[in-house]
């Protein structure tokens, strides 16, 4: 590619690249300050806990509801109006939770992660982090992982106004190469809309070859798979525009190496 403008390869982090600190720490720590509620006095912490959940699940749903795609994703928002609505002041900023989390390992890198954006980057490819969370909560895994220094950007929502699958935080990146993402209704859909390749990482993916393309995308097994995936699919009612033929990855990967070969030997 000498003298000639980089192209450019979009990755999607959680489920591809990373594992995030909210699960095993970001949402326990919110929960313990969240239990204090008067409102839950008297009640077994579990069963507290389940309510929390539930009242944080209900208003990122009322957000995906009305098509508010990037106000879903603003998790010191979220977990604030749930705060107020259970009377409980001085919530932990949650870019601090993270990089507590992170520091504290609760983090890590998925399998070929590393050496996938080497070998796209080997190829002379710019790599950018494209991702629905916010980039305060998503920059500080990557530092702490040393994965950082392989991206040449991030790209997320509250910076362009837009979040996957719509088209327009794609375009935000420029003329892109491929996108490389697990979920099939912001990854493998928002890439076709932007008129991207897309690459979908899939560990379930059946039979012995860690690439499926082509043709082999339509056989009998892999087509059963598919549909069972769709059927699995937990935000593709909020989406109406997906089709089977949006929904249709350029090639399906077992991880994230397996793709940034597929990448390099097919389009470099």
């Amino acid at each position: 590619m000498s003298g000639q403008a980089k192209s450019t390869v979009t990755l999607d982090l959680d489920g591809v690249l990373i594992q995030n600190p909210f699960g095993s720490y970001v949402v326990p720590t919110v929960l313990g300050h969240l239990e204090r509620s008067a409102r839950l006095a008297g009640r077994e912490r579990a069963a507290a806990h389940r309510e929390l959940r539930g009242a944080i699940s209900a208003e990122w749903q009322r957000r995906m509801d009305r098509r508010d795609f990037v106000a879903a994703y603003h998790w010191d928002e979220i977990y604030g109006v749930v705060a107020e609505a259970y009377g409980v002041s001085g919530l932990p900023d949650v870019t601090r939770l993270v990089e507590e989390g992170s520091a504290q390992g609760h983090v890590h890198a998925l399998p070929g992660a590393h050496q996938a954006l080497h070998l796209l980057r080997e190829r002379g490819l710019r790599t950018v982090a494209l991702t629905n969370g916010y980039r305060r909560y998503q920059w500080p895994v990557l530092e702490a992982l040393g994965l950082a220094p392989l991206f040449d950007d991030l790209e997320s929502p509250e910076a362009h106004g837009y979040a996957k699958p719509q088209p327009e935080l794609f375009h935000a990146v420029g003329e892109v190469l491929a996108h490389v993402g697990d979920t099939l209704e912001h990854d493998v859909l928002g890439a076709n809309l932007a008129g991207v390749r897309a690459v979908w990482v899939v560990p379930e993916l059946p039979g012995p070859d860690p690439v499926v393309a082509g043709e082999a995308l339509a056989n009998p097994d892999f087509s059963t798979f598919f549909g069972e995936m769709q059927d699995r699919a937990i935000y593709l009612r909020h989406h109406p525009e997906a089709t089977a033929a949006l929904l249709t990855p350029w090639v399906a990967v077992r991880n994230v190496l397996d793709g940034a070969r597929a990448i390099v030997e097919q389009l470099t």
